[in-house]
């Protein structure tokens, strides 16, 4: 090759890797041209017939082939897609680069990009956390560690963005090594930045990987000799002191991540990662030979999790036991594989002492770095920018053995699955983008089926896609208000819905509001066995859902001891439900039963805490217990402890702020911007806010809080529906427990007239006469809350 062609294949190699950084997902249509451009260019070369693969390049094409068996295996091939697709694609850059990027100038340029790339993203990442750090200052919190939660750059959690930062260092340290002498600095400049990024993260594996890191290079550079005691103790001394300098402002906080358990949310976040670990272990006991499926973890382990009040739905946080239950016995073998031959072929390398074997030294200590980190997390498998750091970093290891001749038309077979699973993906993309269209319509309260009918047509598997219409097909009924909500439905509507409704339990019987929903229909057509049937399989799979106790408990009020147990459990779990308009009716229709469920809720709640005497979520409802029985006093000394060592939670702020609120204490609007910082999407933060404003007579500032709180209370994605986003890798109806009205009737009350007269008031104020007119509609029920808050 001469020099255009190789600058020309260097280039093509560029784009794939930023395109794959930016989105790897669609990096395979980027990667298809460059592959036949490539092959067309090079056919008159009769060398080209065969490819010479290494033992490491057969590996990984049985890692492709493995990925598509598993596809068919797959319990819900629809989140599966994705990762074949993915895998085949990284395989074929991994080929190409491979084989056309060999030469050290060719490697500089793609050094070059890496290390600019992740430079420009430390420096960035460091503004966002020094956002971060003003925001949780301005609350008046000095210890940082416990609203992580809240750091996010990118959009993305600080977990998943601390291991591509620690994926992108080595390539710096390379560069610092291999690049021209005028970009050394550039380089030492992009390893700070890298380095800094990943202790502000405050994440204890990515910290301790980073340590690691640091200590096996260290021990490999002396082992094989390639720098001296003296020369390797005064760089360490070096960098050491100007990463300590840059770090003095955060250092109690770095002193609690290495304190392990100083804290509560360090506690709660090591039980709930045993919690998920075991969760992953019994899914790959059940799932031994093939997995659940990639992309499932998250929905196999939804049924588990609940059974434990703890834990959440999410990926197991590590991705080794991940691999094990989404790929079962199978992938971990293939994997396993790989890693092996990798592993023996690393060592090979460094053995010869060559000089190109410093990179592959560094990029071999960060690639071990990276897999200690995911034994502390899981984003190897669900970031696939992060998988294809680690891939470039194998790249730069330098792997070379034994080579075998392999004829290109096997190769150019890639082809093929690529195209299929890349049609289907585009299929699956389109039938999201219809869906999260008919869902955006769906809230603005526009009814139109053709977006869904559209997504189901591409997508026929997707269970939510079905709920989705089932849920849609009830809203268009007028008097689907009440639990009981029935004489006028078509029996056409009520069947198609039903048939929605079946199909999705089909596809996922596990998920617990679809078979509450199949039960509300079943109950819908007087079929009052099956309903209470679903109702339970409701509550089994869900236990800690207070809405499936509340449904029993209705469905059963004939059993009055039955009942009483269901209703207390559902005040034992969300004491909220103490504010609604269920609890006002049960208190309204006997108020004994009512003051004997609280009282029986609160015993329960102090049992617990015998057991469980650190569990501050725990305190927390008994304080909302205490305070609706008017015990002020205890509720608030129970709330401060609280607050005190878990002052991430909202709710005791919001209940604090409610106790200082009726002292006319103005400490409370400090407590209620507490509750909203912490969790901006709560509508009774917003709530009160408003009404502190409205009782000191400052309707312009009250006025808008209760705008926000409606459009908060009525557009903010359910619990379960946020949940499917991840689960289902697509977007659901925001009230997707039906019948909607239902759902707000256990809620705690939002009176919607009464806030439609301020804001219309408000408004008038302003002189905005539309405001007016669209709010005094809204307080005469002329229009529904959606399209006014729309």
């Amino acid at each position: 090759m001469n020099q255009k062609q190789q600058l020309a294949l260097t280039l093509a190699a560029c784009i794939c890797i930023f395109c794959g950084l930016l989105a790897a997902d669609s990096l395979w249509w980027i990667l298809m041209p460059v592959w036949a451009i490539t092959v067309l260019t090079m056919r008159k070369d009769q060398n080209q017939r065969f490819y010479k693969l290494q033992v490491i390049d057969l590996t990984l094409l049985a890692i492709g082939i493995v990925e598509i068996v598993l596809y068919f295996c797959s319990t819900y091939p629809t989140n599966s897609i994705h990762f074949p697709l993915i895998s085949l694609t990284f395989i074929t850059l991994w080929l190409y680069i491979r084989r056309w990027i060999v030469k050290i100038n060719q490697k500089q340029i793609i050094l070059g990009v890496l290390t600019a790339t992740g430079g420009v993203l430390a420096l960035l990442t460091v503004f966002f956390f020094v956002f971060f750090w003003v925001k949780v200052t301005n609350m008046g919190f000095d210890d940082i560690t416990q609203f992580r939660y809240l750091y996010r750059p990118f959009g993305m959690p600080s977990n998943d963005w601390v291991g591509i930062m620690l994926a992108f260092m080595p390539f710096t340290i390379v560069s610092f090594f291999l690049l021209p002498k005028p970009c050394n600095r550039l380089s030492a400049l992009a390893f700070f930045l890298i380095t800094i990024s990943i202790i502000i993260s405050l994440s204890r594996g990515a910290i301790f990987s980073l340590i690691f890191f640091w200590i096996l290079l260290i021990v490999l550079l002396l082992y094989f000799k390639r720098y001296s005691l003296k020369r390797l103790a005064l760089g360490c001394l070096i960098c050491f002191t100007i990463i300590a300098l840059v770090c003095i402002p955060i250092r109690s906080q770095l002193f609690t991540i290495f304190a392990m358990t100083k804290n509560t949310s360090q506690v709660r976040s090591i039980e709930g990662r045993m919690n998920k670990w075991n969760d992953a272990v019994l899914l790959f006991s059940q799932h031994f030979v093939t997995g659940v499926g990639a992309g499932n973890f998250a929905l196999r382990v939804e049924p588990l999790g609940n059974q434990r009040e703890s834990a959440s739905t999410g990926r197991s946080t590590n991705s080794w036991l991940q691999l094990a239950a989404e790929k079962g016995m199978t992938g971990l073998s293939a994997y396993g594989l790989f890693f092996a031959v990798w592993a023996i072929g690393m060592l090979r390398v460094l053995r010869l002492r060559e000089k190109h074997n410093l990179a592959a030294m560094i990029c071999g200590a960060g690639i071990i770095a990276c897999f200690l980190r995911e034994t502390t997390f899981s984003s190897l498998f669900d970031r696939p920018t992060l998988l294809l750091l680690i891939i470039l970093l194998l790249w730069f290891t330098e792997q070379n053995g034994k080579k075998i001749k392999i004829h290109k038309g096997w190769i150019t077979l890639l082809v093929i699955p690529i195209l299929y699973f890349g049609i289907l993906q585009t299929q699956q993309k389109s039938a999201t983008r219809n869906n999260k269209a008919f869902v955006r319509a769906y809230e603005r309260g526009e009814y139109n089926l053709e977006k869904l009918q559209k997504s189901l047509s591409l997508s026929s598997n997707n269970a939510i896609l079905h709920a989705n219409k089932g849920i849609y097909l009830l809203s268009k009924i007028s008097g689907y208000d009440s639990l009981v909500f029935l004489n006028n439905i078509p029996d056409s509507t009520l069947s198609q819905a039903k048939v929605a409704f079946k199909r999705a339990v089909e596809l996922n019987p596990a998920d617990a509001a679809f078979q509450s929903n199949l039960g509300i229909l079943n109950l819908a057509t007087g079929d009052t066995v099956n309903a209470l049937q679903h109702f339970k399989q409701s509550l089994n799979l869900a236990p800690h859902q207070s809405i499936y106790h509340i449904l029993c408990g209705i469905m059963c009020c004939d059993d009055s001891l039955y009942s009483h147990q269901r209703f207390v459990h559902a005040l034992y779990y969300s004491p909220d439900v103490l504010d609604s308009k269920w609890f006002a009716g049960l208190y309204e229709q006997d108020s004994i039963k009512a003051k004997y469920v609280v009282k029986d809720a609160q015993t329960m709640i102090c049992d617990s805490l015998v057991l469980r005497k650190n569990d501050y979520l725990l305190q927390s409802r008994l304080a909302k217990l205490l305070l609706y029985q008017g015990k002020t006093d205890d509720a608030e000394n129970l709330l401060r402890e609280v607050t005190q060592a878990m002052p991430n939670l909202n709710r005791p702020w919001l209940m604090l702020g409610d106790i200082a609120s009726a002292r006319n204490d103005t400490v409370a609007l400090q407590y209620y911007e507490r509750a909203m910082q912490l969790d901006p999407n709560d509508a009774w933060a917003k709530l009160r806010t408003g009404d502190w404003h409205l009782n000191k007579d400052d309707l312009s500032k009250s006025f808008g809080y209760y705008i926000d709180a409606l459009r908060s209370a009525y557009l903010t994605p359910t619990e379960h529906s946020r949940r499917t986003m991840s689960m289902y890798r697509t977007q659901t109806v925001s009230n997707d427990v039906i019948p909607t009205a239902f759902y707000w009737y256990i809620r705690p009350y939002l009176n919607t007239k009464k806030l439609a007269i301020v804001i219309a008031q408000g408004y008038e104020q302003e002189g905005n006469t539309n405001g007016v007119t669209l709010y005094r509609k809204l307080a005469n029920g002329e229009i529904g809350i959606r399209e006014a808050v729309n």
